[in-house]
Order: structure tokens, then sequence, then C-alpha cells
């Protein structure tokens, strides 16, 4: 029987299969993960894609042991940029306007103290929640914590800085 997978580099922008196939995994897991939140992807039309700059640094936040070098990010001539028009920008500043939005407005909640980071990941993708609640701390207006939930799990909580 024949080798299906592609022995060439995996493609800049990537099809759920094409994903399935460069991670090893089942296609029905990889969409169960975008549908979630759970892995950085974006729709177009009706069909999942992902970019594999984005999948790269999201498997780096998966690892465990200890943190490596993070080689620097070396320009390819020979692989277009893909955001070469400026609505996917405009799109994305438009989900970043919104996640920031809905968190400071989750935030001036008056009878809750901390809030669970992971609350937004039904709306707004890992790398986007990532960025905003970045760009909050950066702007001094949140304190990232850990605390341990029930199951003494750990998780990681926000809240207003006074």
């Amino acid at each position: 029987m024949a080798d299906t997978r592609d022995s060439g580099p995996a493609p800049a922008l990537m099809s759920l299969p094409e994903l399935a196939r460069y991670l090893g995994m089942a296609e029905r897991t990889i969409y169960d993960w975008a549908q979630s939140g759970r892995i950085p992807a974006f729709k177009l039309g009706a069909a999942w894609r992902f970019r594999r700059s984005e999948i790269d640094a999201w498997l780096e936040t998966q690892r465990s042991g200890p943190d490596v070098y993070d080689p620097p990010i070396v320009y390819d001539p020979i692989v277009e940029p893909v955001e070469t028009g400026p609505t996917l920008f405009q799109e994305r500043q438009a989900l970043l306007d919104a996640c920031r939005r809905e968190i400071e407005a989750t935030l001036n909640d008056p009878d809750r103290t901390f809030h669970v980071i992971d609350q937004f990941r039904d709306e707004f993708s890992y790398d986007v929640l990532r960025e905003v609640v970045a760009q909050l701390q950066k702007d001094g207006l949140i304190e990232i914590t850990e605390v341990k939930d029930r199951n003494r799990q750990k998780t990681k909580v926000m809240r207003r800085r006074k």
C-alpha cells in the first residue's frame, strides 16, 4: 500500500486534513479542538483553516519540561506571507477589540473579584485571548495569578488592578 502522507513541508495555511496529517492526529479531534478554541484556527467560509506558524507556536505551549531557546523567525523568500491585504488584519483587530471589550465588561462586575481566564475560550481563540490578556497586563489593568480549583488543578485567574 502506498504512503499517502505528503513528504514535503507543510504549507503556510493548512486545511483540517492537512493539519491532521501534520500532527498525526484524527481529523475529528482537530475539528473538536478548533470548535472549542483549544487550537488556533479560523474559518474561511465554512472550512477550518490553520496557520502553520500559529500551530507551531501553540505546540511549544503544549510541551512539558524546561523551556528551550526560541530560534529567531527567519524570512523564507520562497513562501509568500498569507496576510497580504488589510482585510485579514482588520478582521483580527476586530476580534482583539471584541475580546478586550468582553473582558473589561466582565472585570467591571462588582460582585466578583477574580475571573477565570478560560471562561472566554468559548467565544475567542487561544491566540486572541492570550494577546488581549498580555496587553491588559502590559497596560497595568489586570493581574494574573494561579489558584487551585475544586479538583486541585491550577487555573489562571485575573483581577482588575486597584
